[in-house]
This record gives C-alpha cells, sequence and structure tokens, in this order.
C-alpha cells in the first residue's frame, strides 16, 4: 500500500497520508475544484486507488454536486480547492449541509502564514471560514518536521467521524501549503518517510466510530397510551436512511391507526395512494379548520421541518393546548411555533419502525373526510386544458417511473408537489429536496450528484428563477454519465409572491418577481443537452415520455401563464370540505 504514498516533498506526503485515511474509512467520490495551491492535494488522492475524482469549473456548482451525491449515498462527499475564493463559493452548499444534517467534507489549500498575513495574492483569512454552519475546523497549518504523522491521521479521522456523527453535517479542514506544490523532489528525513509508510501500510484507519443509532421510544409509550386523538406528522427524513430500510418503513406507517401526515420532503408521501387516508398539508385552508375545529391531543412529529408553515401556525395558535412531541435529532432549536413540549433524541426512521410494534395493537380512528375532499381538487386540475403547476406536479408523479429519483425545486415547486400532486396510486420515489436553507440556487448540480450516488436517472422539476441562479452546471449535466432530465417550469419571473396577495402588490410585484423575458432552452442546448420548448399538456407529456426513453440528459422547458395558472389556485381554494 506504500505506493499511496507520495515522497517527493513534506506537502505531498501529508496530503496522500490525508487522502489515504479518507480512502480507509470509506470515500469513494471526491470533487475537485481545480487549482494551483490545492495541487499536492490533487496529488494525494489521485495516488489513492479505487477513488473516483470528479472536476468542477464552477466552485460552487460543484459543491452543490458534491451535496446531492452525499444527501443520497449518506457517505461523506469530499470537496477540494485552492485559496482564496474558492472555498467562499462552497459556502451556501455548506449552510444547506448543515441545515439538512448532510456529511459534506471541505479540504481548503491555503497560503502560509507569512503570506496570508501579508495580502499576497489569492490569500484571504479561511480559518473557520464557515462559522457555525461546520460542525468541526480543523487547521492543519502547514506541513512541517515536527508534527506527529499519527496525530495527522487522527485528526482526519476525527474529522470524517464529526461528519457522520448523528447529526450529520460538514467539517472544514485547512491546510497551508509551501511550494514546491507540485512533484519537485526535497529532502525528506528517512524516519519521516518510514513513519509515514507504516500508517498507509496499516489496513484499518487509525480511529473509527463504532456506533451513533438512537431508537429508544419508550419515553413517548405513556403519552400514546394516554391520547384519545393523536396526530403523527412526519416531516424530513434522512434520504439514504428511508433508501436503507423503505419497505418497513412504509409498512410501518400503513399500519399507523392515528391521523398521519407526511411530507413530501420525507421521500414517503408518494408511497401511499388516496385509499391510504392520508392527511393532506396543512397549506389546504379547509385542513387547518378541520384540526381547528377538531384538535388532537397530542401530536407527534417525527424527523425534520415540514415545508406547510401553516402546520407551524396550527401548532402556534394552540399552544399548550397539547403535547407536542418531537423526535430528532437536531442540535438546533426546530420549533418556529414554540410550540414543542418534549424533545426525544432518537433517529426518526428508526423510531418509525419501533412506533409500529406499538401501533399495531391499536384500533384505527382515521377521520374519513378528506379523500373526496382531495377527489375534488383532483377534478379542478383535470378540468382545465391549461399548463399549471398544480398540474405539472400531478402528471410528473404519475408518469415518471417506478424506483425513480425525484429531486423538486424550491418556492411554488415544493409547495405544488406536496399540495397537488397525484394520490391516485402509489409510487415508489426518492426525492431529493434542499429545504434545510430553501435556497433556489444548486439543483441542476445536486441532481447529478444524486444521479452519480444511485446510477438511477434523475428527473429535476424547477423554476425559471432558480434555473437561471445555476446554469453553469448544465455543462455537469451535459456531462453526467447517468441521464438527468430537467423539466424547467418557466413563468418568466418569481410567480410564487403572486399567490400571496400581497398588500399594495403592486408596488412590490415589479421588483421581487424579478420579471424577464429569457427562454432557457437555447441556453440548455448550448451545453448540448437534447430539449423540448412547450405550452400545453399534450406537448409537455409527449416531451417527457421522449426524454424518460433519451439515453442522455436532457431539458424540457413548459411555459406557464401567470394568470392563468393563478386563476386555477384561487378556484382550488373554492374547494371545501364535504
Amino acid at each position: 500500500m506504500s505506493s499511496a504514498l507520495l515522497t517527493e516533498n513534506k506537502s505531498r506526503l501529508w496530503s496522500s497520508l490525508i487522502a489515504n485515511q479518507f480512502k480507509k474509512l470509506g470515500a469513494s467520490h471526491v470533487f475537485i475544484a481545480p487549482g494551483m495551491r490545492n495541487a499536492p492535494l490533487i496529488a494525494g488522492f489521485q495516488a489513492q486507488s479505487d477513488i473516483e475524482l470528479h472536476v468542477g469549473m464552477d466552485e460552487r456548482g460543484l459543491s452543490y454536486q458534491a451535496l446531492g451525491y452525499a444527501k443520497t449515498s449518506g457517505k461523506p462527499a469530499i470537496l477540494v480547492c485552492t485559496s482564496g475564493t474558492a472555498a467562499a463559493n462552497f459556502y451556501p452548499a455548506v449552510i444547506e449541509a448543515s441545515k439538512s444534517q448532510v456529511p459534506l467534507i471541505v479540504l481548503s489549500a491555503d497560503r502560509p502564514l507569512e503570506l496570508s498575513q501579508s495580502d499576497a495574492n489569492q490569500s484571504i483569512n479561511q480559518k473557520n471560514l464557515y462559522g457555525q454552519h461546520c460542525k468541526h475546523f480543523l487547521d492543519l497549518g502547514s506541513p512541517n518536521d515536527d508534527m506527529n504523522l499519527k496525530a495527522i491521521a487522527r485528526m482526519t479521522a476525527f474529522a470524517w467521524e464529526m461528519a457522520i456523527k448523528r447529526p450529520f453535517g460538514p467539517v472544514h479542514i485547512n491546510i497551508a501549503f509551501r511550494e514546491p506544490l507540485d512533484g519537485k523532489e526535497t529532502n525528506l528525513d528517512s524516519k519521516y518517510i518510514q513513519d509515514a509508510k507504516t500508517i498507509v501500510d496499516q489496513e484499518s484507519p487509525s480511529r473509527q466510530l463504532l456506533g451513533h443509532l438512537l431508537q429508544d421510544i419508550s419515553p413517548i409509550l405513556p403519552f400514546l397510551q394516554k391520547s384519545k386523538k393523536p396526530l403523527i406528522v412526519v416531516g424530513e427524513l434522512s434520504l439514504c436512511d428511508v433508501k436503507d430500510a423503505r419497505s418497513e418503513l412504509i409498512e410501518s406507517l400503513r399500519s399507523c391507526p392515528y391521523p398521519l401526515n407526511v411530507d413530501v420532503t420525507s421521500s414517503l408521501k408518494f408511497d401511499f395512494s388516496l385509499e391510504d387516508g392520508l392527511i393532506p398539508t396543512f397549506d389546504h385552508p379547509e385542513v387547518y379548520e378541520y384540526f381547528h375545529q377538531n384538535p388532537p391531543d397530542l401530536v407527534l412529529h417525527i424527523g425534520g421541518r415540514l415545508t406547510s408553515k401553516h402546520y407551524y401556525r396550527f401548532l402556534k395558535d394552540h399552544s399548550d393546548q397539547f403535547p407536542v412531541i418531537h423526535l430528532s435529532q437536531a442540535n438546533q432549536l426546530s420549533d418556529s411555533g414554540f410550540a414543542v413540549t418534549h424533545d426525544l433524541n432518537v433517529n426518526p426512521t428508526l423510531s418509525i419502525l419501533e412506533l409500529s410494534k406499538y401501533w399495531k395493537s391499536q384500533a384505527p380512528i382515521k377521520p374519513s373526510v378528506f379523500q373526496s375532499f382531495i377527489q375534488k381538487k383532483i377534478n379542478v386540475i383535470e378540468g382545465t386544458d391549461k399548463v399549471a403547476f398544480p398540474y405539472i406536479s400531478k402528471r410528473v408523479v404519475e408518469m415518471i417511473p417506478q424506483g425513480s429519483h425525484l429531486a423538486i425545486g424550491n418556492s411554488t415547486l415544493i409547495r405544488s408537489f406536496d399540495s397537488y400532486a397525484s394520490l391516485a396510486k402509489a409510487k415508489d420515489l426518492s426525492v431529493l429536496t434542499h429545504r434545510g436553507a430553501s435556497g433556489i440556487e444548486g439543483f441542476f448540480a445536486s441532481s447529478t450528484g444524486c444521479a452519480l450516488a444511485s446510477s438511477k436517472p434523475v428527473t429535476l422539476v424547477l423554476g425559471d428563477v432558480s434555473a437561471i441562479h445555476d446554469l453553469n452546471s448544465l455543462e455537469l449535466v451535459s456531462n453526467s454519465k447517468t441521464p438527468v432530465i430537467c423539466i424547467v417550469v418557466n413563468n418568466f419571473g418569481g410567480g410564487i409572491f403572486t399567490l400571496l396577495n400581497l398588500e399594495k402588490g403592486e408596488q412590490l410585484y415589479p421588483i421581487i418577481t424579478s420579471p424577464h423575458e429569457r427562454k432557457l432552452a437555447p441556453m440548455a442546448q448550448a451545453f448540448g443537452l437534447k430539449t423540448w420548448q412547450v405550452s400545453t399538456r399534450n406537448e409537455f407529456e409527449a416531451a417527457y415520455i421522449a426524454a424518460l426513453n433519451h439515453p442522455t440528459s436532457s431539458f424540457i422547458e413548459v411555459y406557464v401563464d401567470t394568470t392563468a395558472n393563478n386563476k386555477i389556485y384561487q378556484e382550488l381554494r373554492t374547494i371545501k370540505l364535504s
């Protein structure tokens, strides 16, 4: 294994030692932003067998590709960059990784102290660059003869451990390299080299995490036993955790005898049909009003945040009227309504499996009023020939193949998929979202990371403003070995704001909707993608079928009229519970 160790100079030796530790810990994909200061790290990872290197010209896009890979696989994605603003371009993805608990490891090359503190070219203060958004920061300084190499190996392993210790999150390692940065040979002490070889030749990493999964739900059982009208809510779940236990999770939730609300970010929402009796999202005013008139006596919230802000309004309006128990491994307060009365530190997906042992002995008490209500809304969506957001979310879920990966953009689209996706039949779909910080950038890139991790085609649905934020990443889409179908819903601006009924909104809309006249398909063509431009339902369905059968990544631009779209939303709001 000593071939994995580079000994030309201290920078290469340290870099290959670190890369070798990551390989032993399970790293298989490294995402590299080109540069010269990080050349030792690039060489270090090139020296390791069975590690695939991915190169991206745009650091922000590359970081979101790594984020999509890590979210889907559950394995830490390693990001490598040069000094200066390169690491700053990773910041949005690091924030999302922190907020949505995703393992991400940033390896930033830095200028040595005498350069970074003298305003040398391409130097900034990179220490603690990501602040509170990083679980762990390690500044290794510059490679030197005094540092114990075993300490470097174990600090590297600890950084990996911090990334995968629940709750997952990003870590940052900063290394200040002096020249030579290439393979120029310098005289290294023979004992120093031998110490490094001893570490590299060991089969196991220098430090390993043995276990960290919590699943004891016994503290909440007395609450359930006492409750007559509990409401079970499932928020965002780890995509990789769901993948590892999907069939068991679905079976457990099907056995739940109580009213059950499953958020789109759980990756389990579409596994239930209309007949399964799921509670629709609280974004439907009728659902909010039903529970306002018929409040539960217990809310059991499993997992992360819900998409619906009106769920939190409901909890706030009914604060202290009933216990609200949150089952999660969050490392921050996740309670915008300040309604949670009890918190249990437990793995959310494992808690669902444990709860099924209790649920199976209970009599069902699910309300039946919502089935006809949902069907009426489906009839409204199908009763017009206009292309609107509710139609797109519904038809994509109906048409996408079983077992697919679905990536959903933020703003209007995530809410549309949560509210208006088809519930006519169950679909086994893994859903990629970015609801940690709910930014609108990086979706093209993260979808390629999802495709890389899953080796399954990905359908991405996002809005035009979000697409414009990430046009550079169409290069990653074009180069993806696994097809990514990009469906861009273009209403020529941020249409979500026109649905908010803002007072004096006519003064704000010209600014906050960021109106434009750009058609994006020609830009996708410039990156070599097969494209379709559609404006009718028949055109969209034909294009999506063609894209599903196309061997490489493709791009469908769907033109939506904002006035017609808003009219359909207004009609949907008129539907009442029967």
